[in-house]
């Protein structure tokens, strides 16, 4: 699949049988707009383990389509309030799925992420980048606001300074600055990041899904989750 498209694909084409035995952990996302309805299937199936986001080719995703914004005209014959209502709509639940998703959720950057899908790597549990990935959210280079929770989001991990400079001044953020920054986990050389991802999740004996009971791992997850919850709720008081 193209990761021209505006969410990162997976491939499952060269996984052998790894993820038949452990009950296809992984979820094949294309089109933004599917990306809820995978996801939430994901989150229903008992026998997904987790979901794993990556790209196809060179890039983990080239950005948004901003001709989306057109065909949304086209659709309601030219009423932008409509248009932009309906557009809103689908932005919120492209991020609630991200947000709600309960088991764990990986974004494994193979390569630029740009736009949209950008921000949605500050909302996985999380992310393991090649370097020669970097992240770019060019909203005000486009006139636009930051969107996906990245006001919240990009503060809270990275600080406010380099929060500052993706979201106002179109900042490209290096893999390395990405993990130095806490965004990131990791950073793989790219020659070797496939395998390394492989290995991570599928390997016989020391693979994620080989290794961590799936009950464990939501629990945990909902904890932490919990958790950043109290926290903000205490500081609001």
């Amino acid at each position: 699949m193209s990761t021209t498209t505006t969410t990162a694909d997976t491939d499952d084409s060269n996984t052998g049988n790894n993820r038949e035995a452990v009950g296809q952990p992984t979820v094949v996302l294309s089109k933004r707009m599917g990306v809820s309805i995978v996801l939430t299937d994901a989150a229903n199936d008992e026998s997904i383990k987790l979901a794993l986001l990556t790209g196809t080719g060179d890039y983990y995703t080239a950005g948004d389509d901003l001709n989306n914004i057109q065909n949304a005209l086209k659709q309601f014959d030219g009423d932008i309030y409509r248009a932009t209502d309906e557009f809103v709509k689908r932005f919120r639940r492209f991020t609630a799925a991200f947000i709600d998703f309960p088991k764990p959720l990986i974004a494994a950057v193979n390569g630029p992420a740009i736009g949209g899908a950008a921000i949605m790597v500050a909302l996985v549990d999380c992310a393991i980048v090649s370097d020669s990935a970097y992240f770019l959210t060019p909203f005000s280079s486009l006139g636009l606001s930051a969107a996906g929770c990245a006001s919240y989001t990009f503060p809270q991990i990275m600080g406010q300074s380099m929060a500052g400079q993706m979201l106002y001044f179109s900042h490209k953020m290096s893999a390395t600055e990405a993990l130095q920054s806490g965004f990131v986990s990791r950073v793989i050389p790219s020659a070797q990041f496939d395998e390394y991802i492989e290995n991570w999740i599928f390997a016989d004996r020391t693979g994620i899904v080989n290794t961590c009971y799936p009950q464990s791992m939501r629990a945990s997850k909902q904890l932490v989750r919990s958790a950043a919850v109290r926290r903000d709720e205490n500081k609001q008081k």
